[in-house]
């Protein structure tokens, strides 16, 4: 048997070129996904690590803490509902850490690359905004202050302070108990916060 020519019409040299070439396109839309999140080294990847580093942002949408490592390193770290988050050696919600804080990091690389953490220690509080969320104990419209039930158990006292806008005033004040709320604002200690903006309300 003679062996077949191979195919030599436009047809058939556009189809080898884009089965050659669709690789190499996938291999880009990975790279491409991968832009501006600094990728672990090979020791982080295959052991669990510890650092310490300060939040830039936040993205509790995506579960995400933009870091800026002690050695001055941009660090993306995902937090899952297994991430124990602790201040002062009391477990709280990873959404009321803040731009500003400095936190410990004790975390495992994955194999697409991501950075999970198994556990977050606060060291210092920063100046950034915060987030806190949870359910309305109690509304003390008087005193301006709700008694706040976060997700981790924790009853928080929330203020609202006088120069408050309008918008958040007329907000605050058809909150009720059993409302869940989310706030933005600035921690003032331990259980105490001061509510700059009410991010989200549902009964």
């Amino acid at each position: 048997m003679k062996p077949q020519p191979a195919l030599t019409t436009p047809r058939a040299i556009f189809t080898l070129a884009a089965v050659s070439a669709m690789p190499m396109i996938h291999w880009g839309c990975e790279e491409l996904a991968l832009v501006g999140r600094p990728a672990l080294d090979a020791h982080s990847r295959r052991e669990n690590v510890e650092f310490n580093g300060t939040i830039e942002e936040l993205d509790h949408s995506r579960r995400e803490l933009y870091l800026r490592t002690q050695e001055g390193h941009s660090q993306i770290v995902t937090y899952t509902n297994h991430t124990r988050v602790v201040v002062e050696r009391k477990e709280i919600s990873p959404t009321e850490l803040g731009r500003g804080d400095t936190i410990e990091v004790r975390m495992h690389g994955t194999a697409d690359g991501r950075v999970v953490a198994d556990s977050i220690s606060l060291r210092e509080r920063g100046n950034g905004d915060a987030i806190v969320e949870g359910t309305v104990e109690r509304v003390l419209s008087d005193r301006r202050i709700i008694e706040l039930r976060t997700s981790s158990a924790a009853s928080t006292s929330v203020y609202l302070p006088q120069n408050s806008t309008e918008i958040t005033e007329e907000e605050f004040s058809q909150l009720r108990s059993g409302d869940f709320v989310r706030f933005q604002g600035i921690f003032l200690g331990e259980n105490r916060f001061e509510l700059t903006r009410i991010l989200k309300r549902s009964e």
